[in-house]
């Protein structure tokens, strides 16, 4: 008896639970459901156009009293609504900001390139939450690319440079390339 009272009461929790498992087969138009494509199509459209007007009124950072902590990891995008990065540190110099390092690209910090950016070309969105620069994804790469040593953003080594492996292994003695004479002052053997 206890089975069958068990077996109909998970019954009942099943059906009851029924409806909210089914597809939702309401008509068109009517309250709860998804709006046609085009009205979404439409306000995606128009969400678009009001970012890019938000960022084509962004005014020059240097007019904002923003913090250096809320200012480091904001996105950096362009005027054409292209994400260029984000802010990864700020660089002063005499007691003023005067550049902003910009992130770009890699996974995890690995492979990723800083780019060194005139704090003069920077611009805010006045909600502060976007950093604006008006810079093509060409000009972008081409602005000088830094490197963060000794707690310092110094120049990024040239791209040859850092392919190059290098010589010996940090702290091995230098390798040798030719046998080195007998200190005996004896001639070197000769290769045969």
């Amino acid at each position: 008896m206890k089975t069958m009272m068990m077996a109909g009461a998970a019954a009942l929790a099943l059906a009851a639970a029924a409806p909210g498992f089914a597809q939702d087969r309401t008509p068109p138009g009517v309250p709860g459901t998804a709006p046609p494509a085009s009205q979404t199509d439409r306000s995606a459209d128009r969400a678009v156009q009001e970012r890019i007007s938000r960022l084509s009124a962004a005014q020059p950072a240097q007019q904002f009293a923003v913090s250096g902590d809320a200012l480091i990891g904001t996105e950096v995008r362009n005027t054409q609504d292209r994400k260029i990065g984000s802010v990864k540190d700020l660089i002063l110099a005499d007691g003023k900001v005067t550049a902003i390092v910009v992130a770009r690209g890699g996974v995890l910090g690995m492979g990723t390139d800083y780019h060194h950016v005139d704090f003069a070309q920077v611009k805010m969105t006045f909600d502060m939450e976007t950093v604006v620069l008006d810079l093509s994804e060409d000009q972008m790469k081409a602005l000088p690319k830094l490197a963060y040593e000794d707690g310092r953003w110094t120049p990024a080594k040239a791209d040859r440079e850092r392919s190059a492996p290098p010589s010996t292994a940090p702290g091995a003695p230098p390798s040798r390339t030719q046998p080195s004479a007998p200190k005996t002052g004896a001639p070197a053997p000769k290769n045969q």
